[in-house]
């Protein structure tokens, strides 16, 4: 499994924004209201990565190896398994690539809501839409970020190391 560049985030916030034009054409043609946006939509998305990031920095402590410097340590953290770690990188890429997917919709939506109307219901709109993109961003940010936590440097079985680090 090969990490997910940065050309890849591009490519999948440039398919979210023509996704979310695609909609809001259909949603927001003839005059009709913008489709309806739950507020908490975005908190949920923020929730996800916090329980994403938790999981992978359990998968970064379990590469470091229980370092003998850290003396203070008072709590032991369970050990997590290769699979359990393998899970987490496929999760990881998901979210990076879902996240700017969500980041480039839920964007787009908003920008696209705010020029449609000053009523309070199309205010809800865009600040729902608004948090969803910010939270979907961060949400891109933190699956990237534990992709590389998760990174394999070599194959223990192969002949040799690998050309390029992959994701376990």
């Amino acid at each position: 499994m090969s990490l997910t560049s940065i050309r890849n985030l591009a490519f999948s916030l440039a398919f979210g924004l023509g996704c979310g034009l695609v909609f809001c054409a259909f949603a927001l043609s003839g005059g009709h209201a913008p489709w309806p946006i739950p507020l908490p939509l975005g908190v949920l998305i923020l929730g996800f990565s916090a329980f994403l990031f938790a999981w992978g920095r359990r998968v970064k402590a379990m590469r470091e190896k229980d370092q003998p410097e850290k003396k203070d340590q008072r709590r032991t953290r369970r050990r997590i398994s290769p699979l359990q770690a393998a899970r987490v990188a496929v999760l990881a890429q998901a979210c990076s690539r879902c996240g700017a997917w969500l980041a480039g919709f839920f964007g787009l939506c908003a920008a696209l809501f705010w020029r449609t109307g000053e009523t309070s219901y199309v205010r809800e709109q865009v600040l729902a839409a608004v948090l969803a993109a910010v939270s979907s961003a961060v949400l891109t940010w933190t699956g990237w970020v534990v992709e590389r936590w998760c990174v394999v440097d070599s194959d223990d079985d192969g002949p040799g190391p690998q050309a390029k680090p992959t994701a376990a």
